[in-house]
């Protein structure tokens, strides 16, 4: 989370590989290696651990959002946005 918040993607990916080589089960570590990998501009990976954290967690409610978010173009967005103003 360290490394997340000084925006150190690549020690935050490392730090999460190493804790799910651990832990495979570790939805945590998932959920900030896909931070990580998005914004890396990584989204296929980002993609690949959220699918895991659905997984093991399939209501978790972050995951779902972060795949939505990373699913929709820009247009799309803009559009979500504005409609939800």
């Amino acid at each position: 989370q360290v490394h997340l918040s000084l925006h150190r993607h690549a020690e935050a990916v490392a730090d999460c590989t190493l804790a799910l080589e651990r832990d495979p089960r570790y939805v945590k570590a998932y959920l900030r290696r896909a931070a990580a990998y998005a914004h890396q501009g990584e989204s296929g990976l980002a993609t690949q651990d959220l699918r895991k954290v659905l997984q093991h967690e399939p209501n978790n409610a972050q995951a779902k959002a972060e795949l939505h978010r990373l699913s929709i173009t820009p247009q799309q967005a803009a559009a979500e946005a504005a409609a939800a103003a």
